[in-house]
């Protein structure tokens, strides 16, 4: 007979418990029948711990909030909308929301945990449902248990969602998706063991019927990340030669960061190292530095080595843009020269190189 759907832990630690069966038992709980306002209550309760973790997280992340690629995927598609699809007045600029980083991480994280994961949910449940309907035996209560069954499957992704605002998407980028593709196939297993118990199929069948949707789904995803990455100074790039590596300048000019890929092959390992920028105006030996354009790289540089930084820059003044947008002014100025400064010995004679001359249009 199937269990009923109630709370048979109190408390935070039925909540964790819930968790840990979810990730790692989800048979002995996934089976469970709910309505479906039964499951969104089930979802925004389970959903508070990870909502706060995410504010912290983003709290503690915020020099890197700027950078980050879920951030940057949701401000841009909110750029997109009211630049092409309200606003006709404006063109496509590189511009940045206009309220603090903070302010950012809690709109983000209302925007992830509290829309749109309940809302891909339910999407998801009426894209089965159109597409399994004529196949599946069950007919009362046909969309409550697949919109039940989506619910389970989308509290894998949840229980990791206040890595969002993380460095892990800002200067982990790789190892970020990594982890997105060991979820998507940890929720695609979860979600054909829901489908089974919900609907009294095999798992193979689940999983069958599961995949013929989830793939084009999966690309459409990767597309939405990688496609709209607003807050970023266009036109601009980093021109160096060997022994130095500059590679893949991205400005955020409102908040005053430069991430780029830096990295050095002289034959001698740096055991401190330092990035420093010079404005265009002071090119030269970078005797007049002031420390807010100093960027520490932890434990040195080693010859061979590369490593992303966010070195700070002179903020560029904006200008107003789209309803909650600032936006760059055209005619950005020459960029300006990243220079090391390093120490080849511990406790040597500090020493300096031109890395690399950054050009923006």
């Amino acid at each position: 007979m199937a269990k009923v759907a109630k709370d048979d832990d109190k408390g935070l630690l039925g909540i964790f418990s819930t968790y840990y069966k979810i990730l790692f038992k989800p048979s002995e709980i996934v089976d469970k029948k709910m309505s479906v306002k039964d499951a969104l209550l089930f979802y925004y309760k389970l959903a508070i711990i990870p909502f706060i973790l995410f504010i912290i997280v983003g709290w503690l992340s915020i020099s890197n909030i700027q950078s980050n690629t879920f951030i940057n995927s949701l401000t841009g598609t909110i750029l997109y909308i009211e630049t092409t699809l309200i606003w006709h007045n404006y063109a496509y600029p590189s511009c940045v929301i206009a309220f603090p980083e903070i302010g950012l991480v809690i709109a983000s994280g209302i925007f992830y945990i509290l829309i749109l994961y309940p809302l891909l949910a339910v999407i998801l449940a009426l894209i089965f449902l159109a597409v399994w309907k004529n196949s599946l035996q069950q007919v009362k209560g046909l969309f409550s248990a697949t919109f039940t069954a989506t619910i389970f499957s989308t509290i894998i992704t949840l229980c990791f969602a206040w890595l969002i605002p993380s460095p892990l998407y800002s200067n982990y980028v790789a190892l970020g998706f990594i982890l997105i593709f060991i979820l998507f196939i940890w929720g695609f297993a979860v979600l054909a063991i829901a489908i089974s118990k919900q609907h009294n199929i095999t798992r193979a069948e689940a999983s069958g019927k599961i995949f013929a949707i989830f793939a084009p789904i999966a690309l459409s995803a990767l597309f939405y990340l990688s496609a709209f990455r607003g807050s970023v100074l266009p036109n601009n790039a980093c021109i160096t030669g060997s022994p130095y590596l500059c590679q893949n300048p991205v400005a955020y000019y409102n908040t005053g960061i430069l991430n780029v890929i830096v990295g050095q092959n002289t034959g001698q390992n740096w055991v401190t190292a330092n990035v420093i920028y010079v404005n265009a105006s002071k090119y030269g030996y970078p005797s007049d530095f002031t420390p807010q354009n100093v960027t520490t790289i932890s434990g040195g540089l080693a010859s061979g080595e590369s490593i992303s930084v966010n070195i700070k820059i002179p903020p560029i003044s904006s200008v107003s843009g789209p309803p909650g947008f600032v936006c760059p002014p055209s005619g950005y100025g020459p960029g300006g020269y990243i220079w090391a400064q390093y120490q080849t010995t511990v406790g040597g004679p500090f020493q300096y190189a031109l890395i690399a001359v950054w050009e923006i249009a």
